[in-house]
């Protein structure tokens, strides 16, 4: 699946927050990778859309994000890792 956005500005924005704010002011939970390209919706061009999911995908969305508002959630909030 290409990424849709320029990767190196991409990573240098939460690099970029991470420095300027750390854990202070707010985490940032990383859950670009968890919603696989099959729970992807589709496009008016009926490619895959990676900001609207089939219901799986909104499925493994909720639970996540449930997961760390009720703390039960080993999801990464304080660093970031770039894909390579």
């Amino acid at each position: 699946m290409p990424f849709y956005h320029d990767r190196a500005a991409y990573d240098a924005f939460f690099a970029e927050m991470q420095a300027r704010y750390g854990a202070r002011v707010a985490s940032i939970a990383d859950f670009e990778t968890l919603v696989p390209e099959s729970a992807y919706g589709l496009g008016r061009n009926l490619s895959p859309d990676v900001f609207h999911f089939t219901d799986a995908g909104h499925r493994l969305l909720g639970t996540a994000v449930q997961e760390l508002v009720s703390g039960s959630s080993e999801v990464r909030t304080t660093e970031r890792h770039a894909l390579q």
